[in-house]
C-alpha cells in the first residue's frame, strides 16, 4: 500500500516532542498528518474531517488515566479504518481492553518510527498484537 492510500492520519499525544518527531517522520514518508494533544481537540478533528488512521497515546493527562481508549471509541464512531494505541504501559490488561475496543495495534513506547509506519501500511495486521 502506498503512502497516498493510507489517507489522513490523526496523531494524538500530549508530549510535543513525540508529536513533532512522529509528524516529521510520517510527513517525510508522504503521509498527511493532523495533530491533537487532548481528547477535546481530537474529537473536534474527528468530527470535521475523515481520517484513515488514528494513532493515539494511552495516557494523555495525569488526571485521566485512559484518554486513548476514549479517542479509540470516538475514532470507531467516526468510521476510522484503523486505530493504533501507543503506550509505555503495555500490560496484558491494557491489551485486553484495546482488543475489546477494536484497537488494531498496540505499540510500546518508545516508538520505533519505522515500526509505526509499517503498521500503518500493513492492512492485514491482526488486532492488538
Amino acid at each position: 500500500m502506498a503512502a497516498a492510500d493510507v489517507g489522513r492520519i490523526l496523531l494524538v499525544d500530549d508530549e510535543e516532542s513525540v508529536l513533532f518527531a512522529i509528524t516529521e517522520y510520517l510527513t517525510l514518508q508522504g503521509h498527511e498528518v493532523h495533530r491533537a494533544s487532548d481528547v477535546q481537540r481530537a474529537a473536534e478533528l474527528l468530527a470535521a474531517q475523515t481520517f484513515g488512521f488514528v494513532v493515539t497515546d494511552l495516557h494523555l493527562t495525569p488526571a485521566r488515566a485512559a484518554d486513548g481508549f476514549e479517542i479509540a471509541r470516538l475514532a470507531r464512531d467516526a468510521g476510522v479504518r484503523r486505530v493504533v494505541l501507543l503506550t509505555a504501559h503495555g500490560t496484558p490488561e491494557v491489551r485486553r481492553q484495546a482488543i475489546a475496543l477494536g484497537i488494531d495495534e498496540v505499540i510500546a513506547k518508545p516508538v520505533r518510527l519505522s515500526e509505526l509506519e509499517s503498521v500503518l501500511l500493513d492492512g492485514s495486521a491482526e488486532p492488538a498484537r
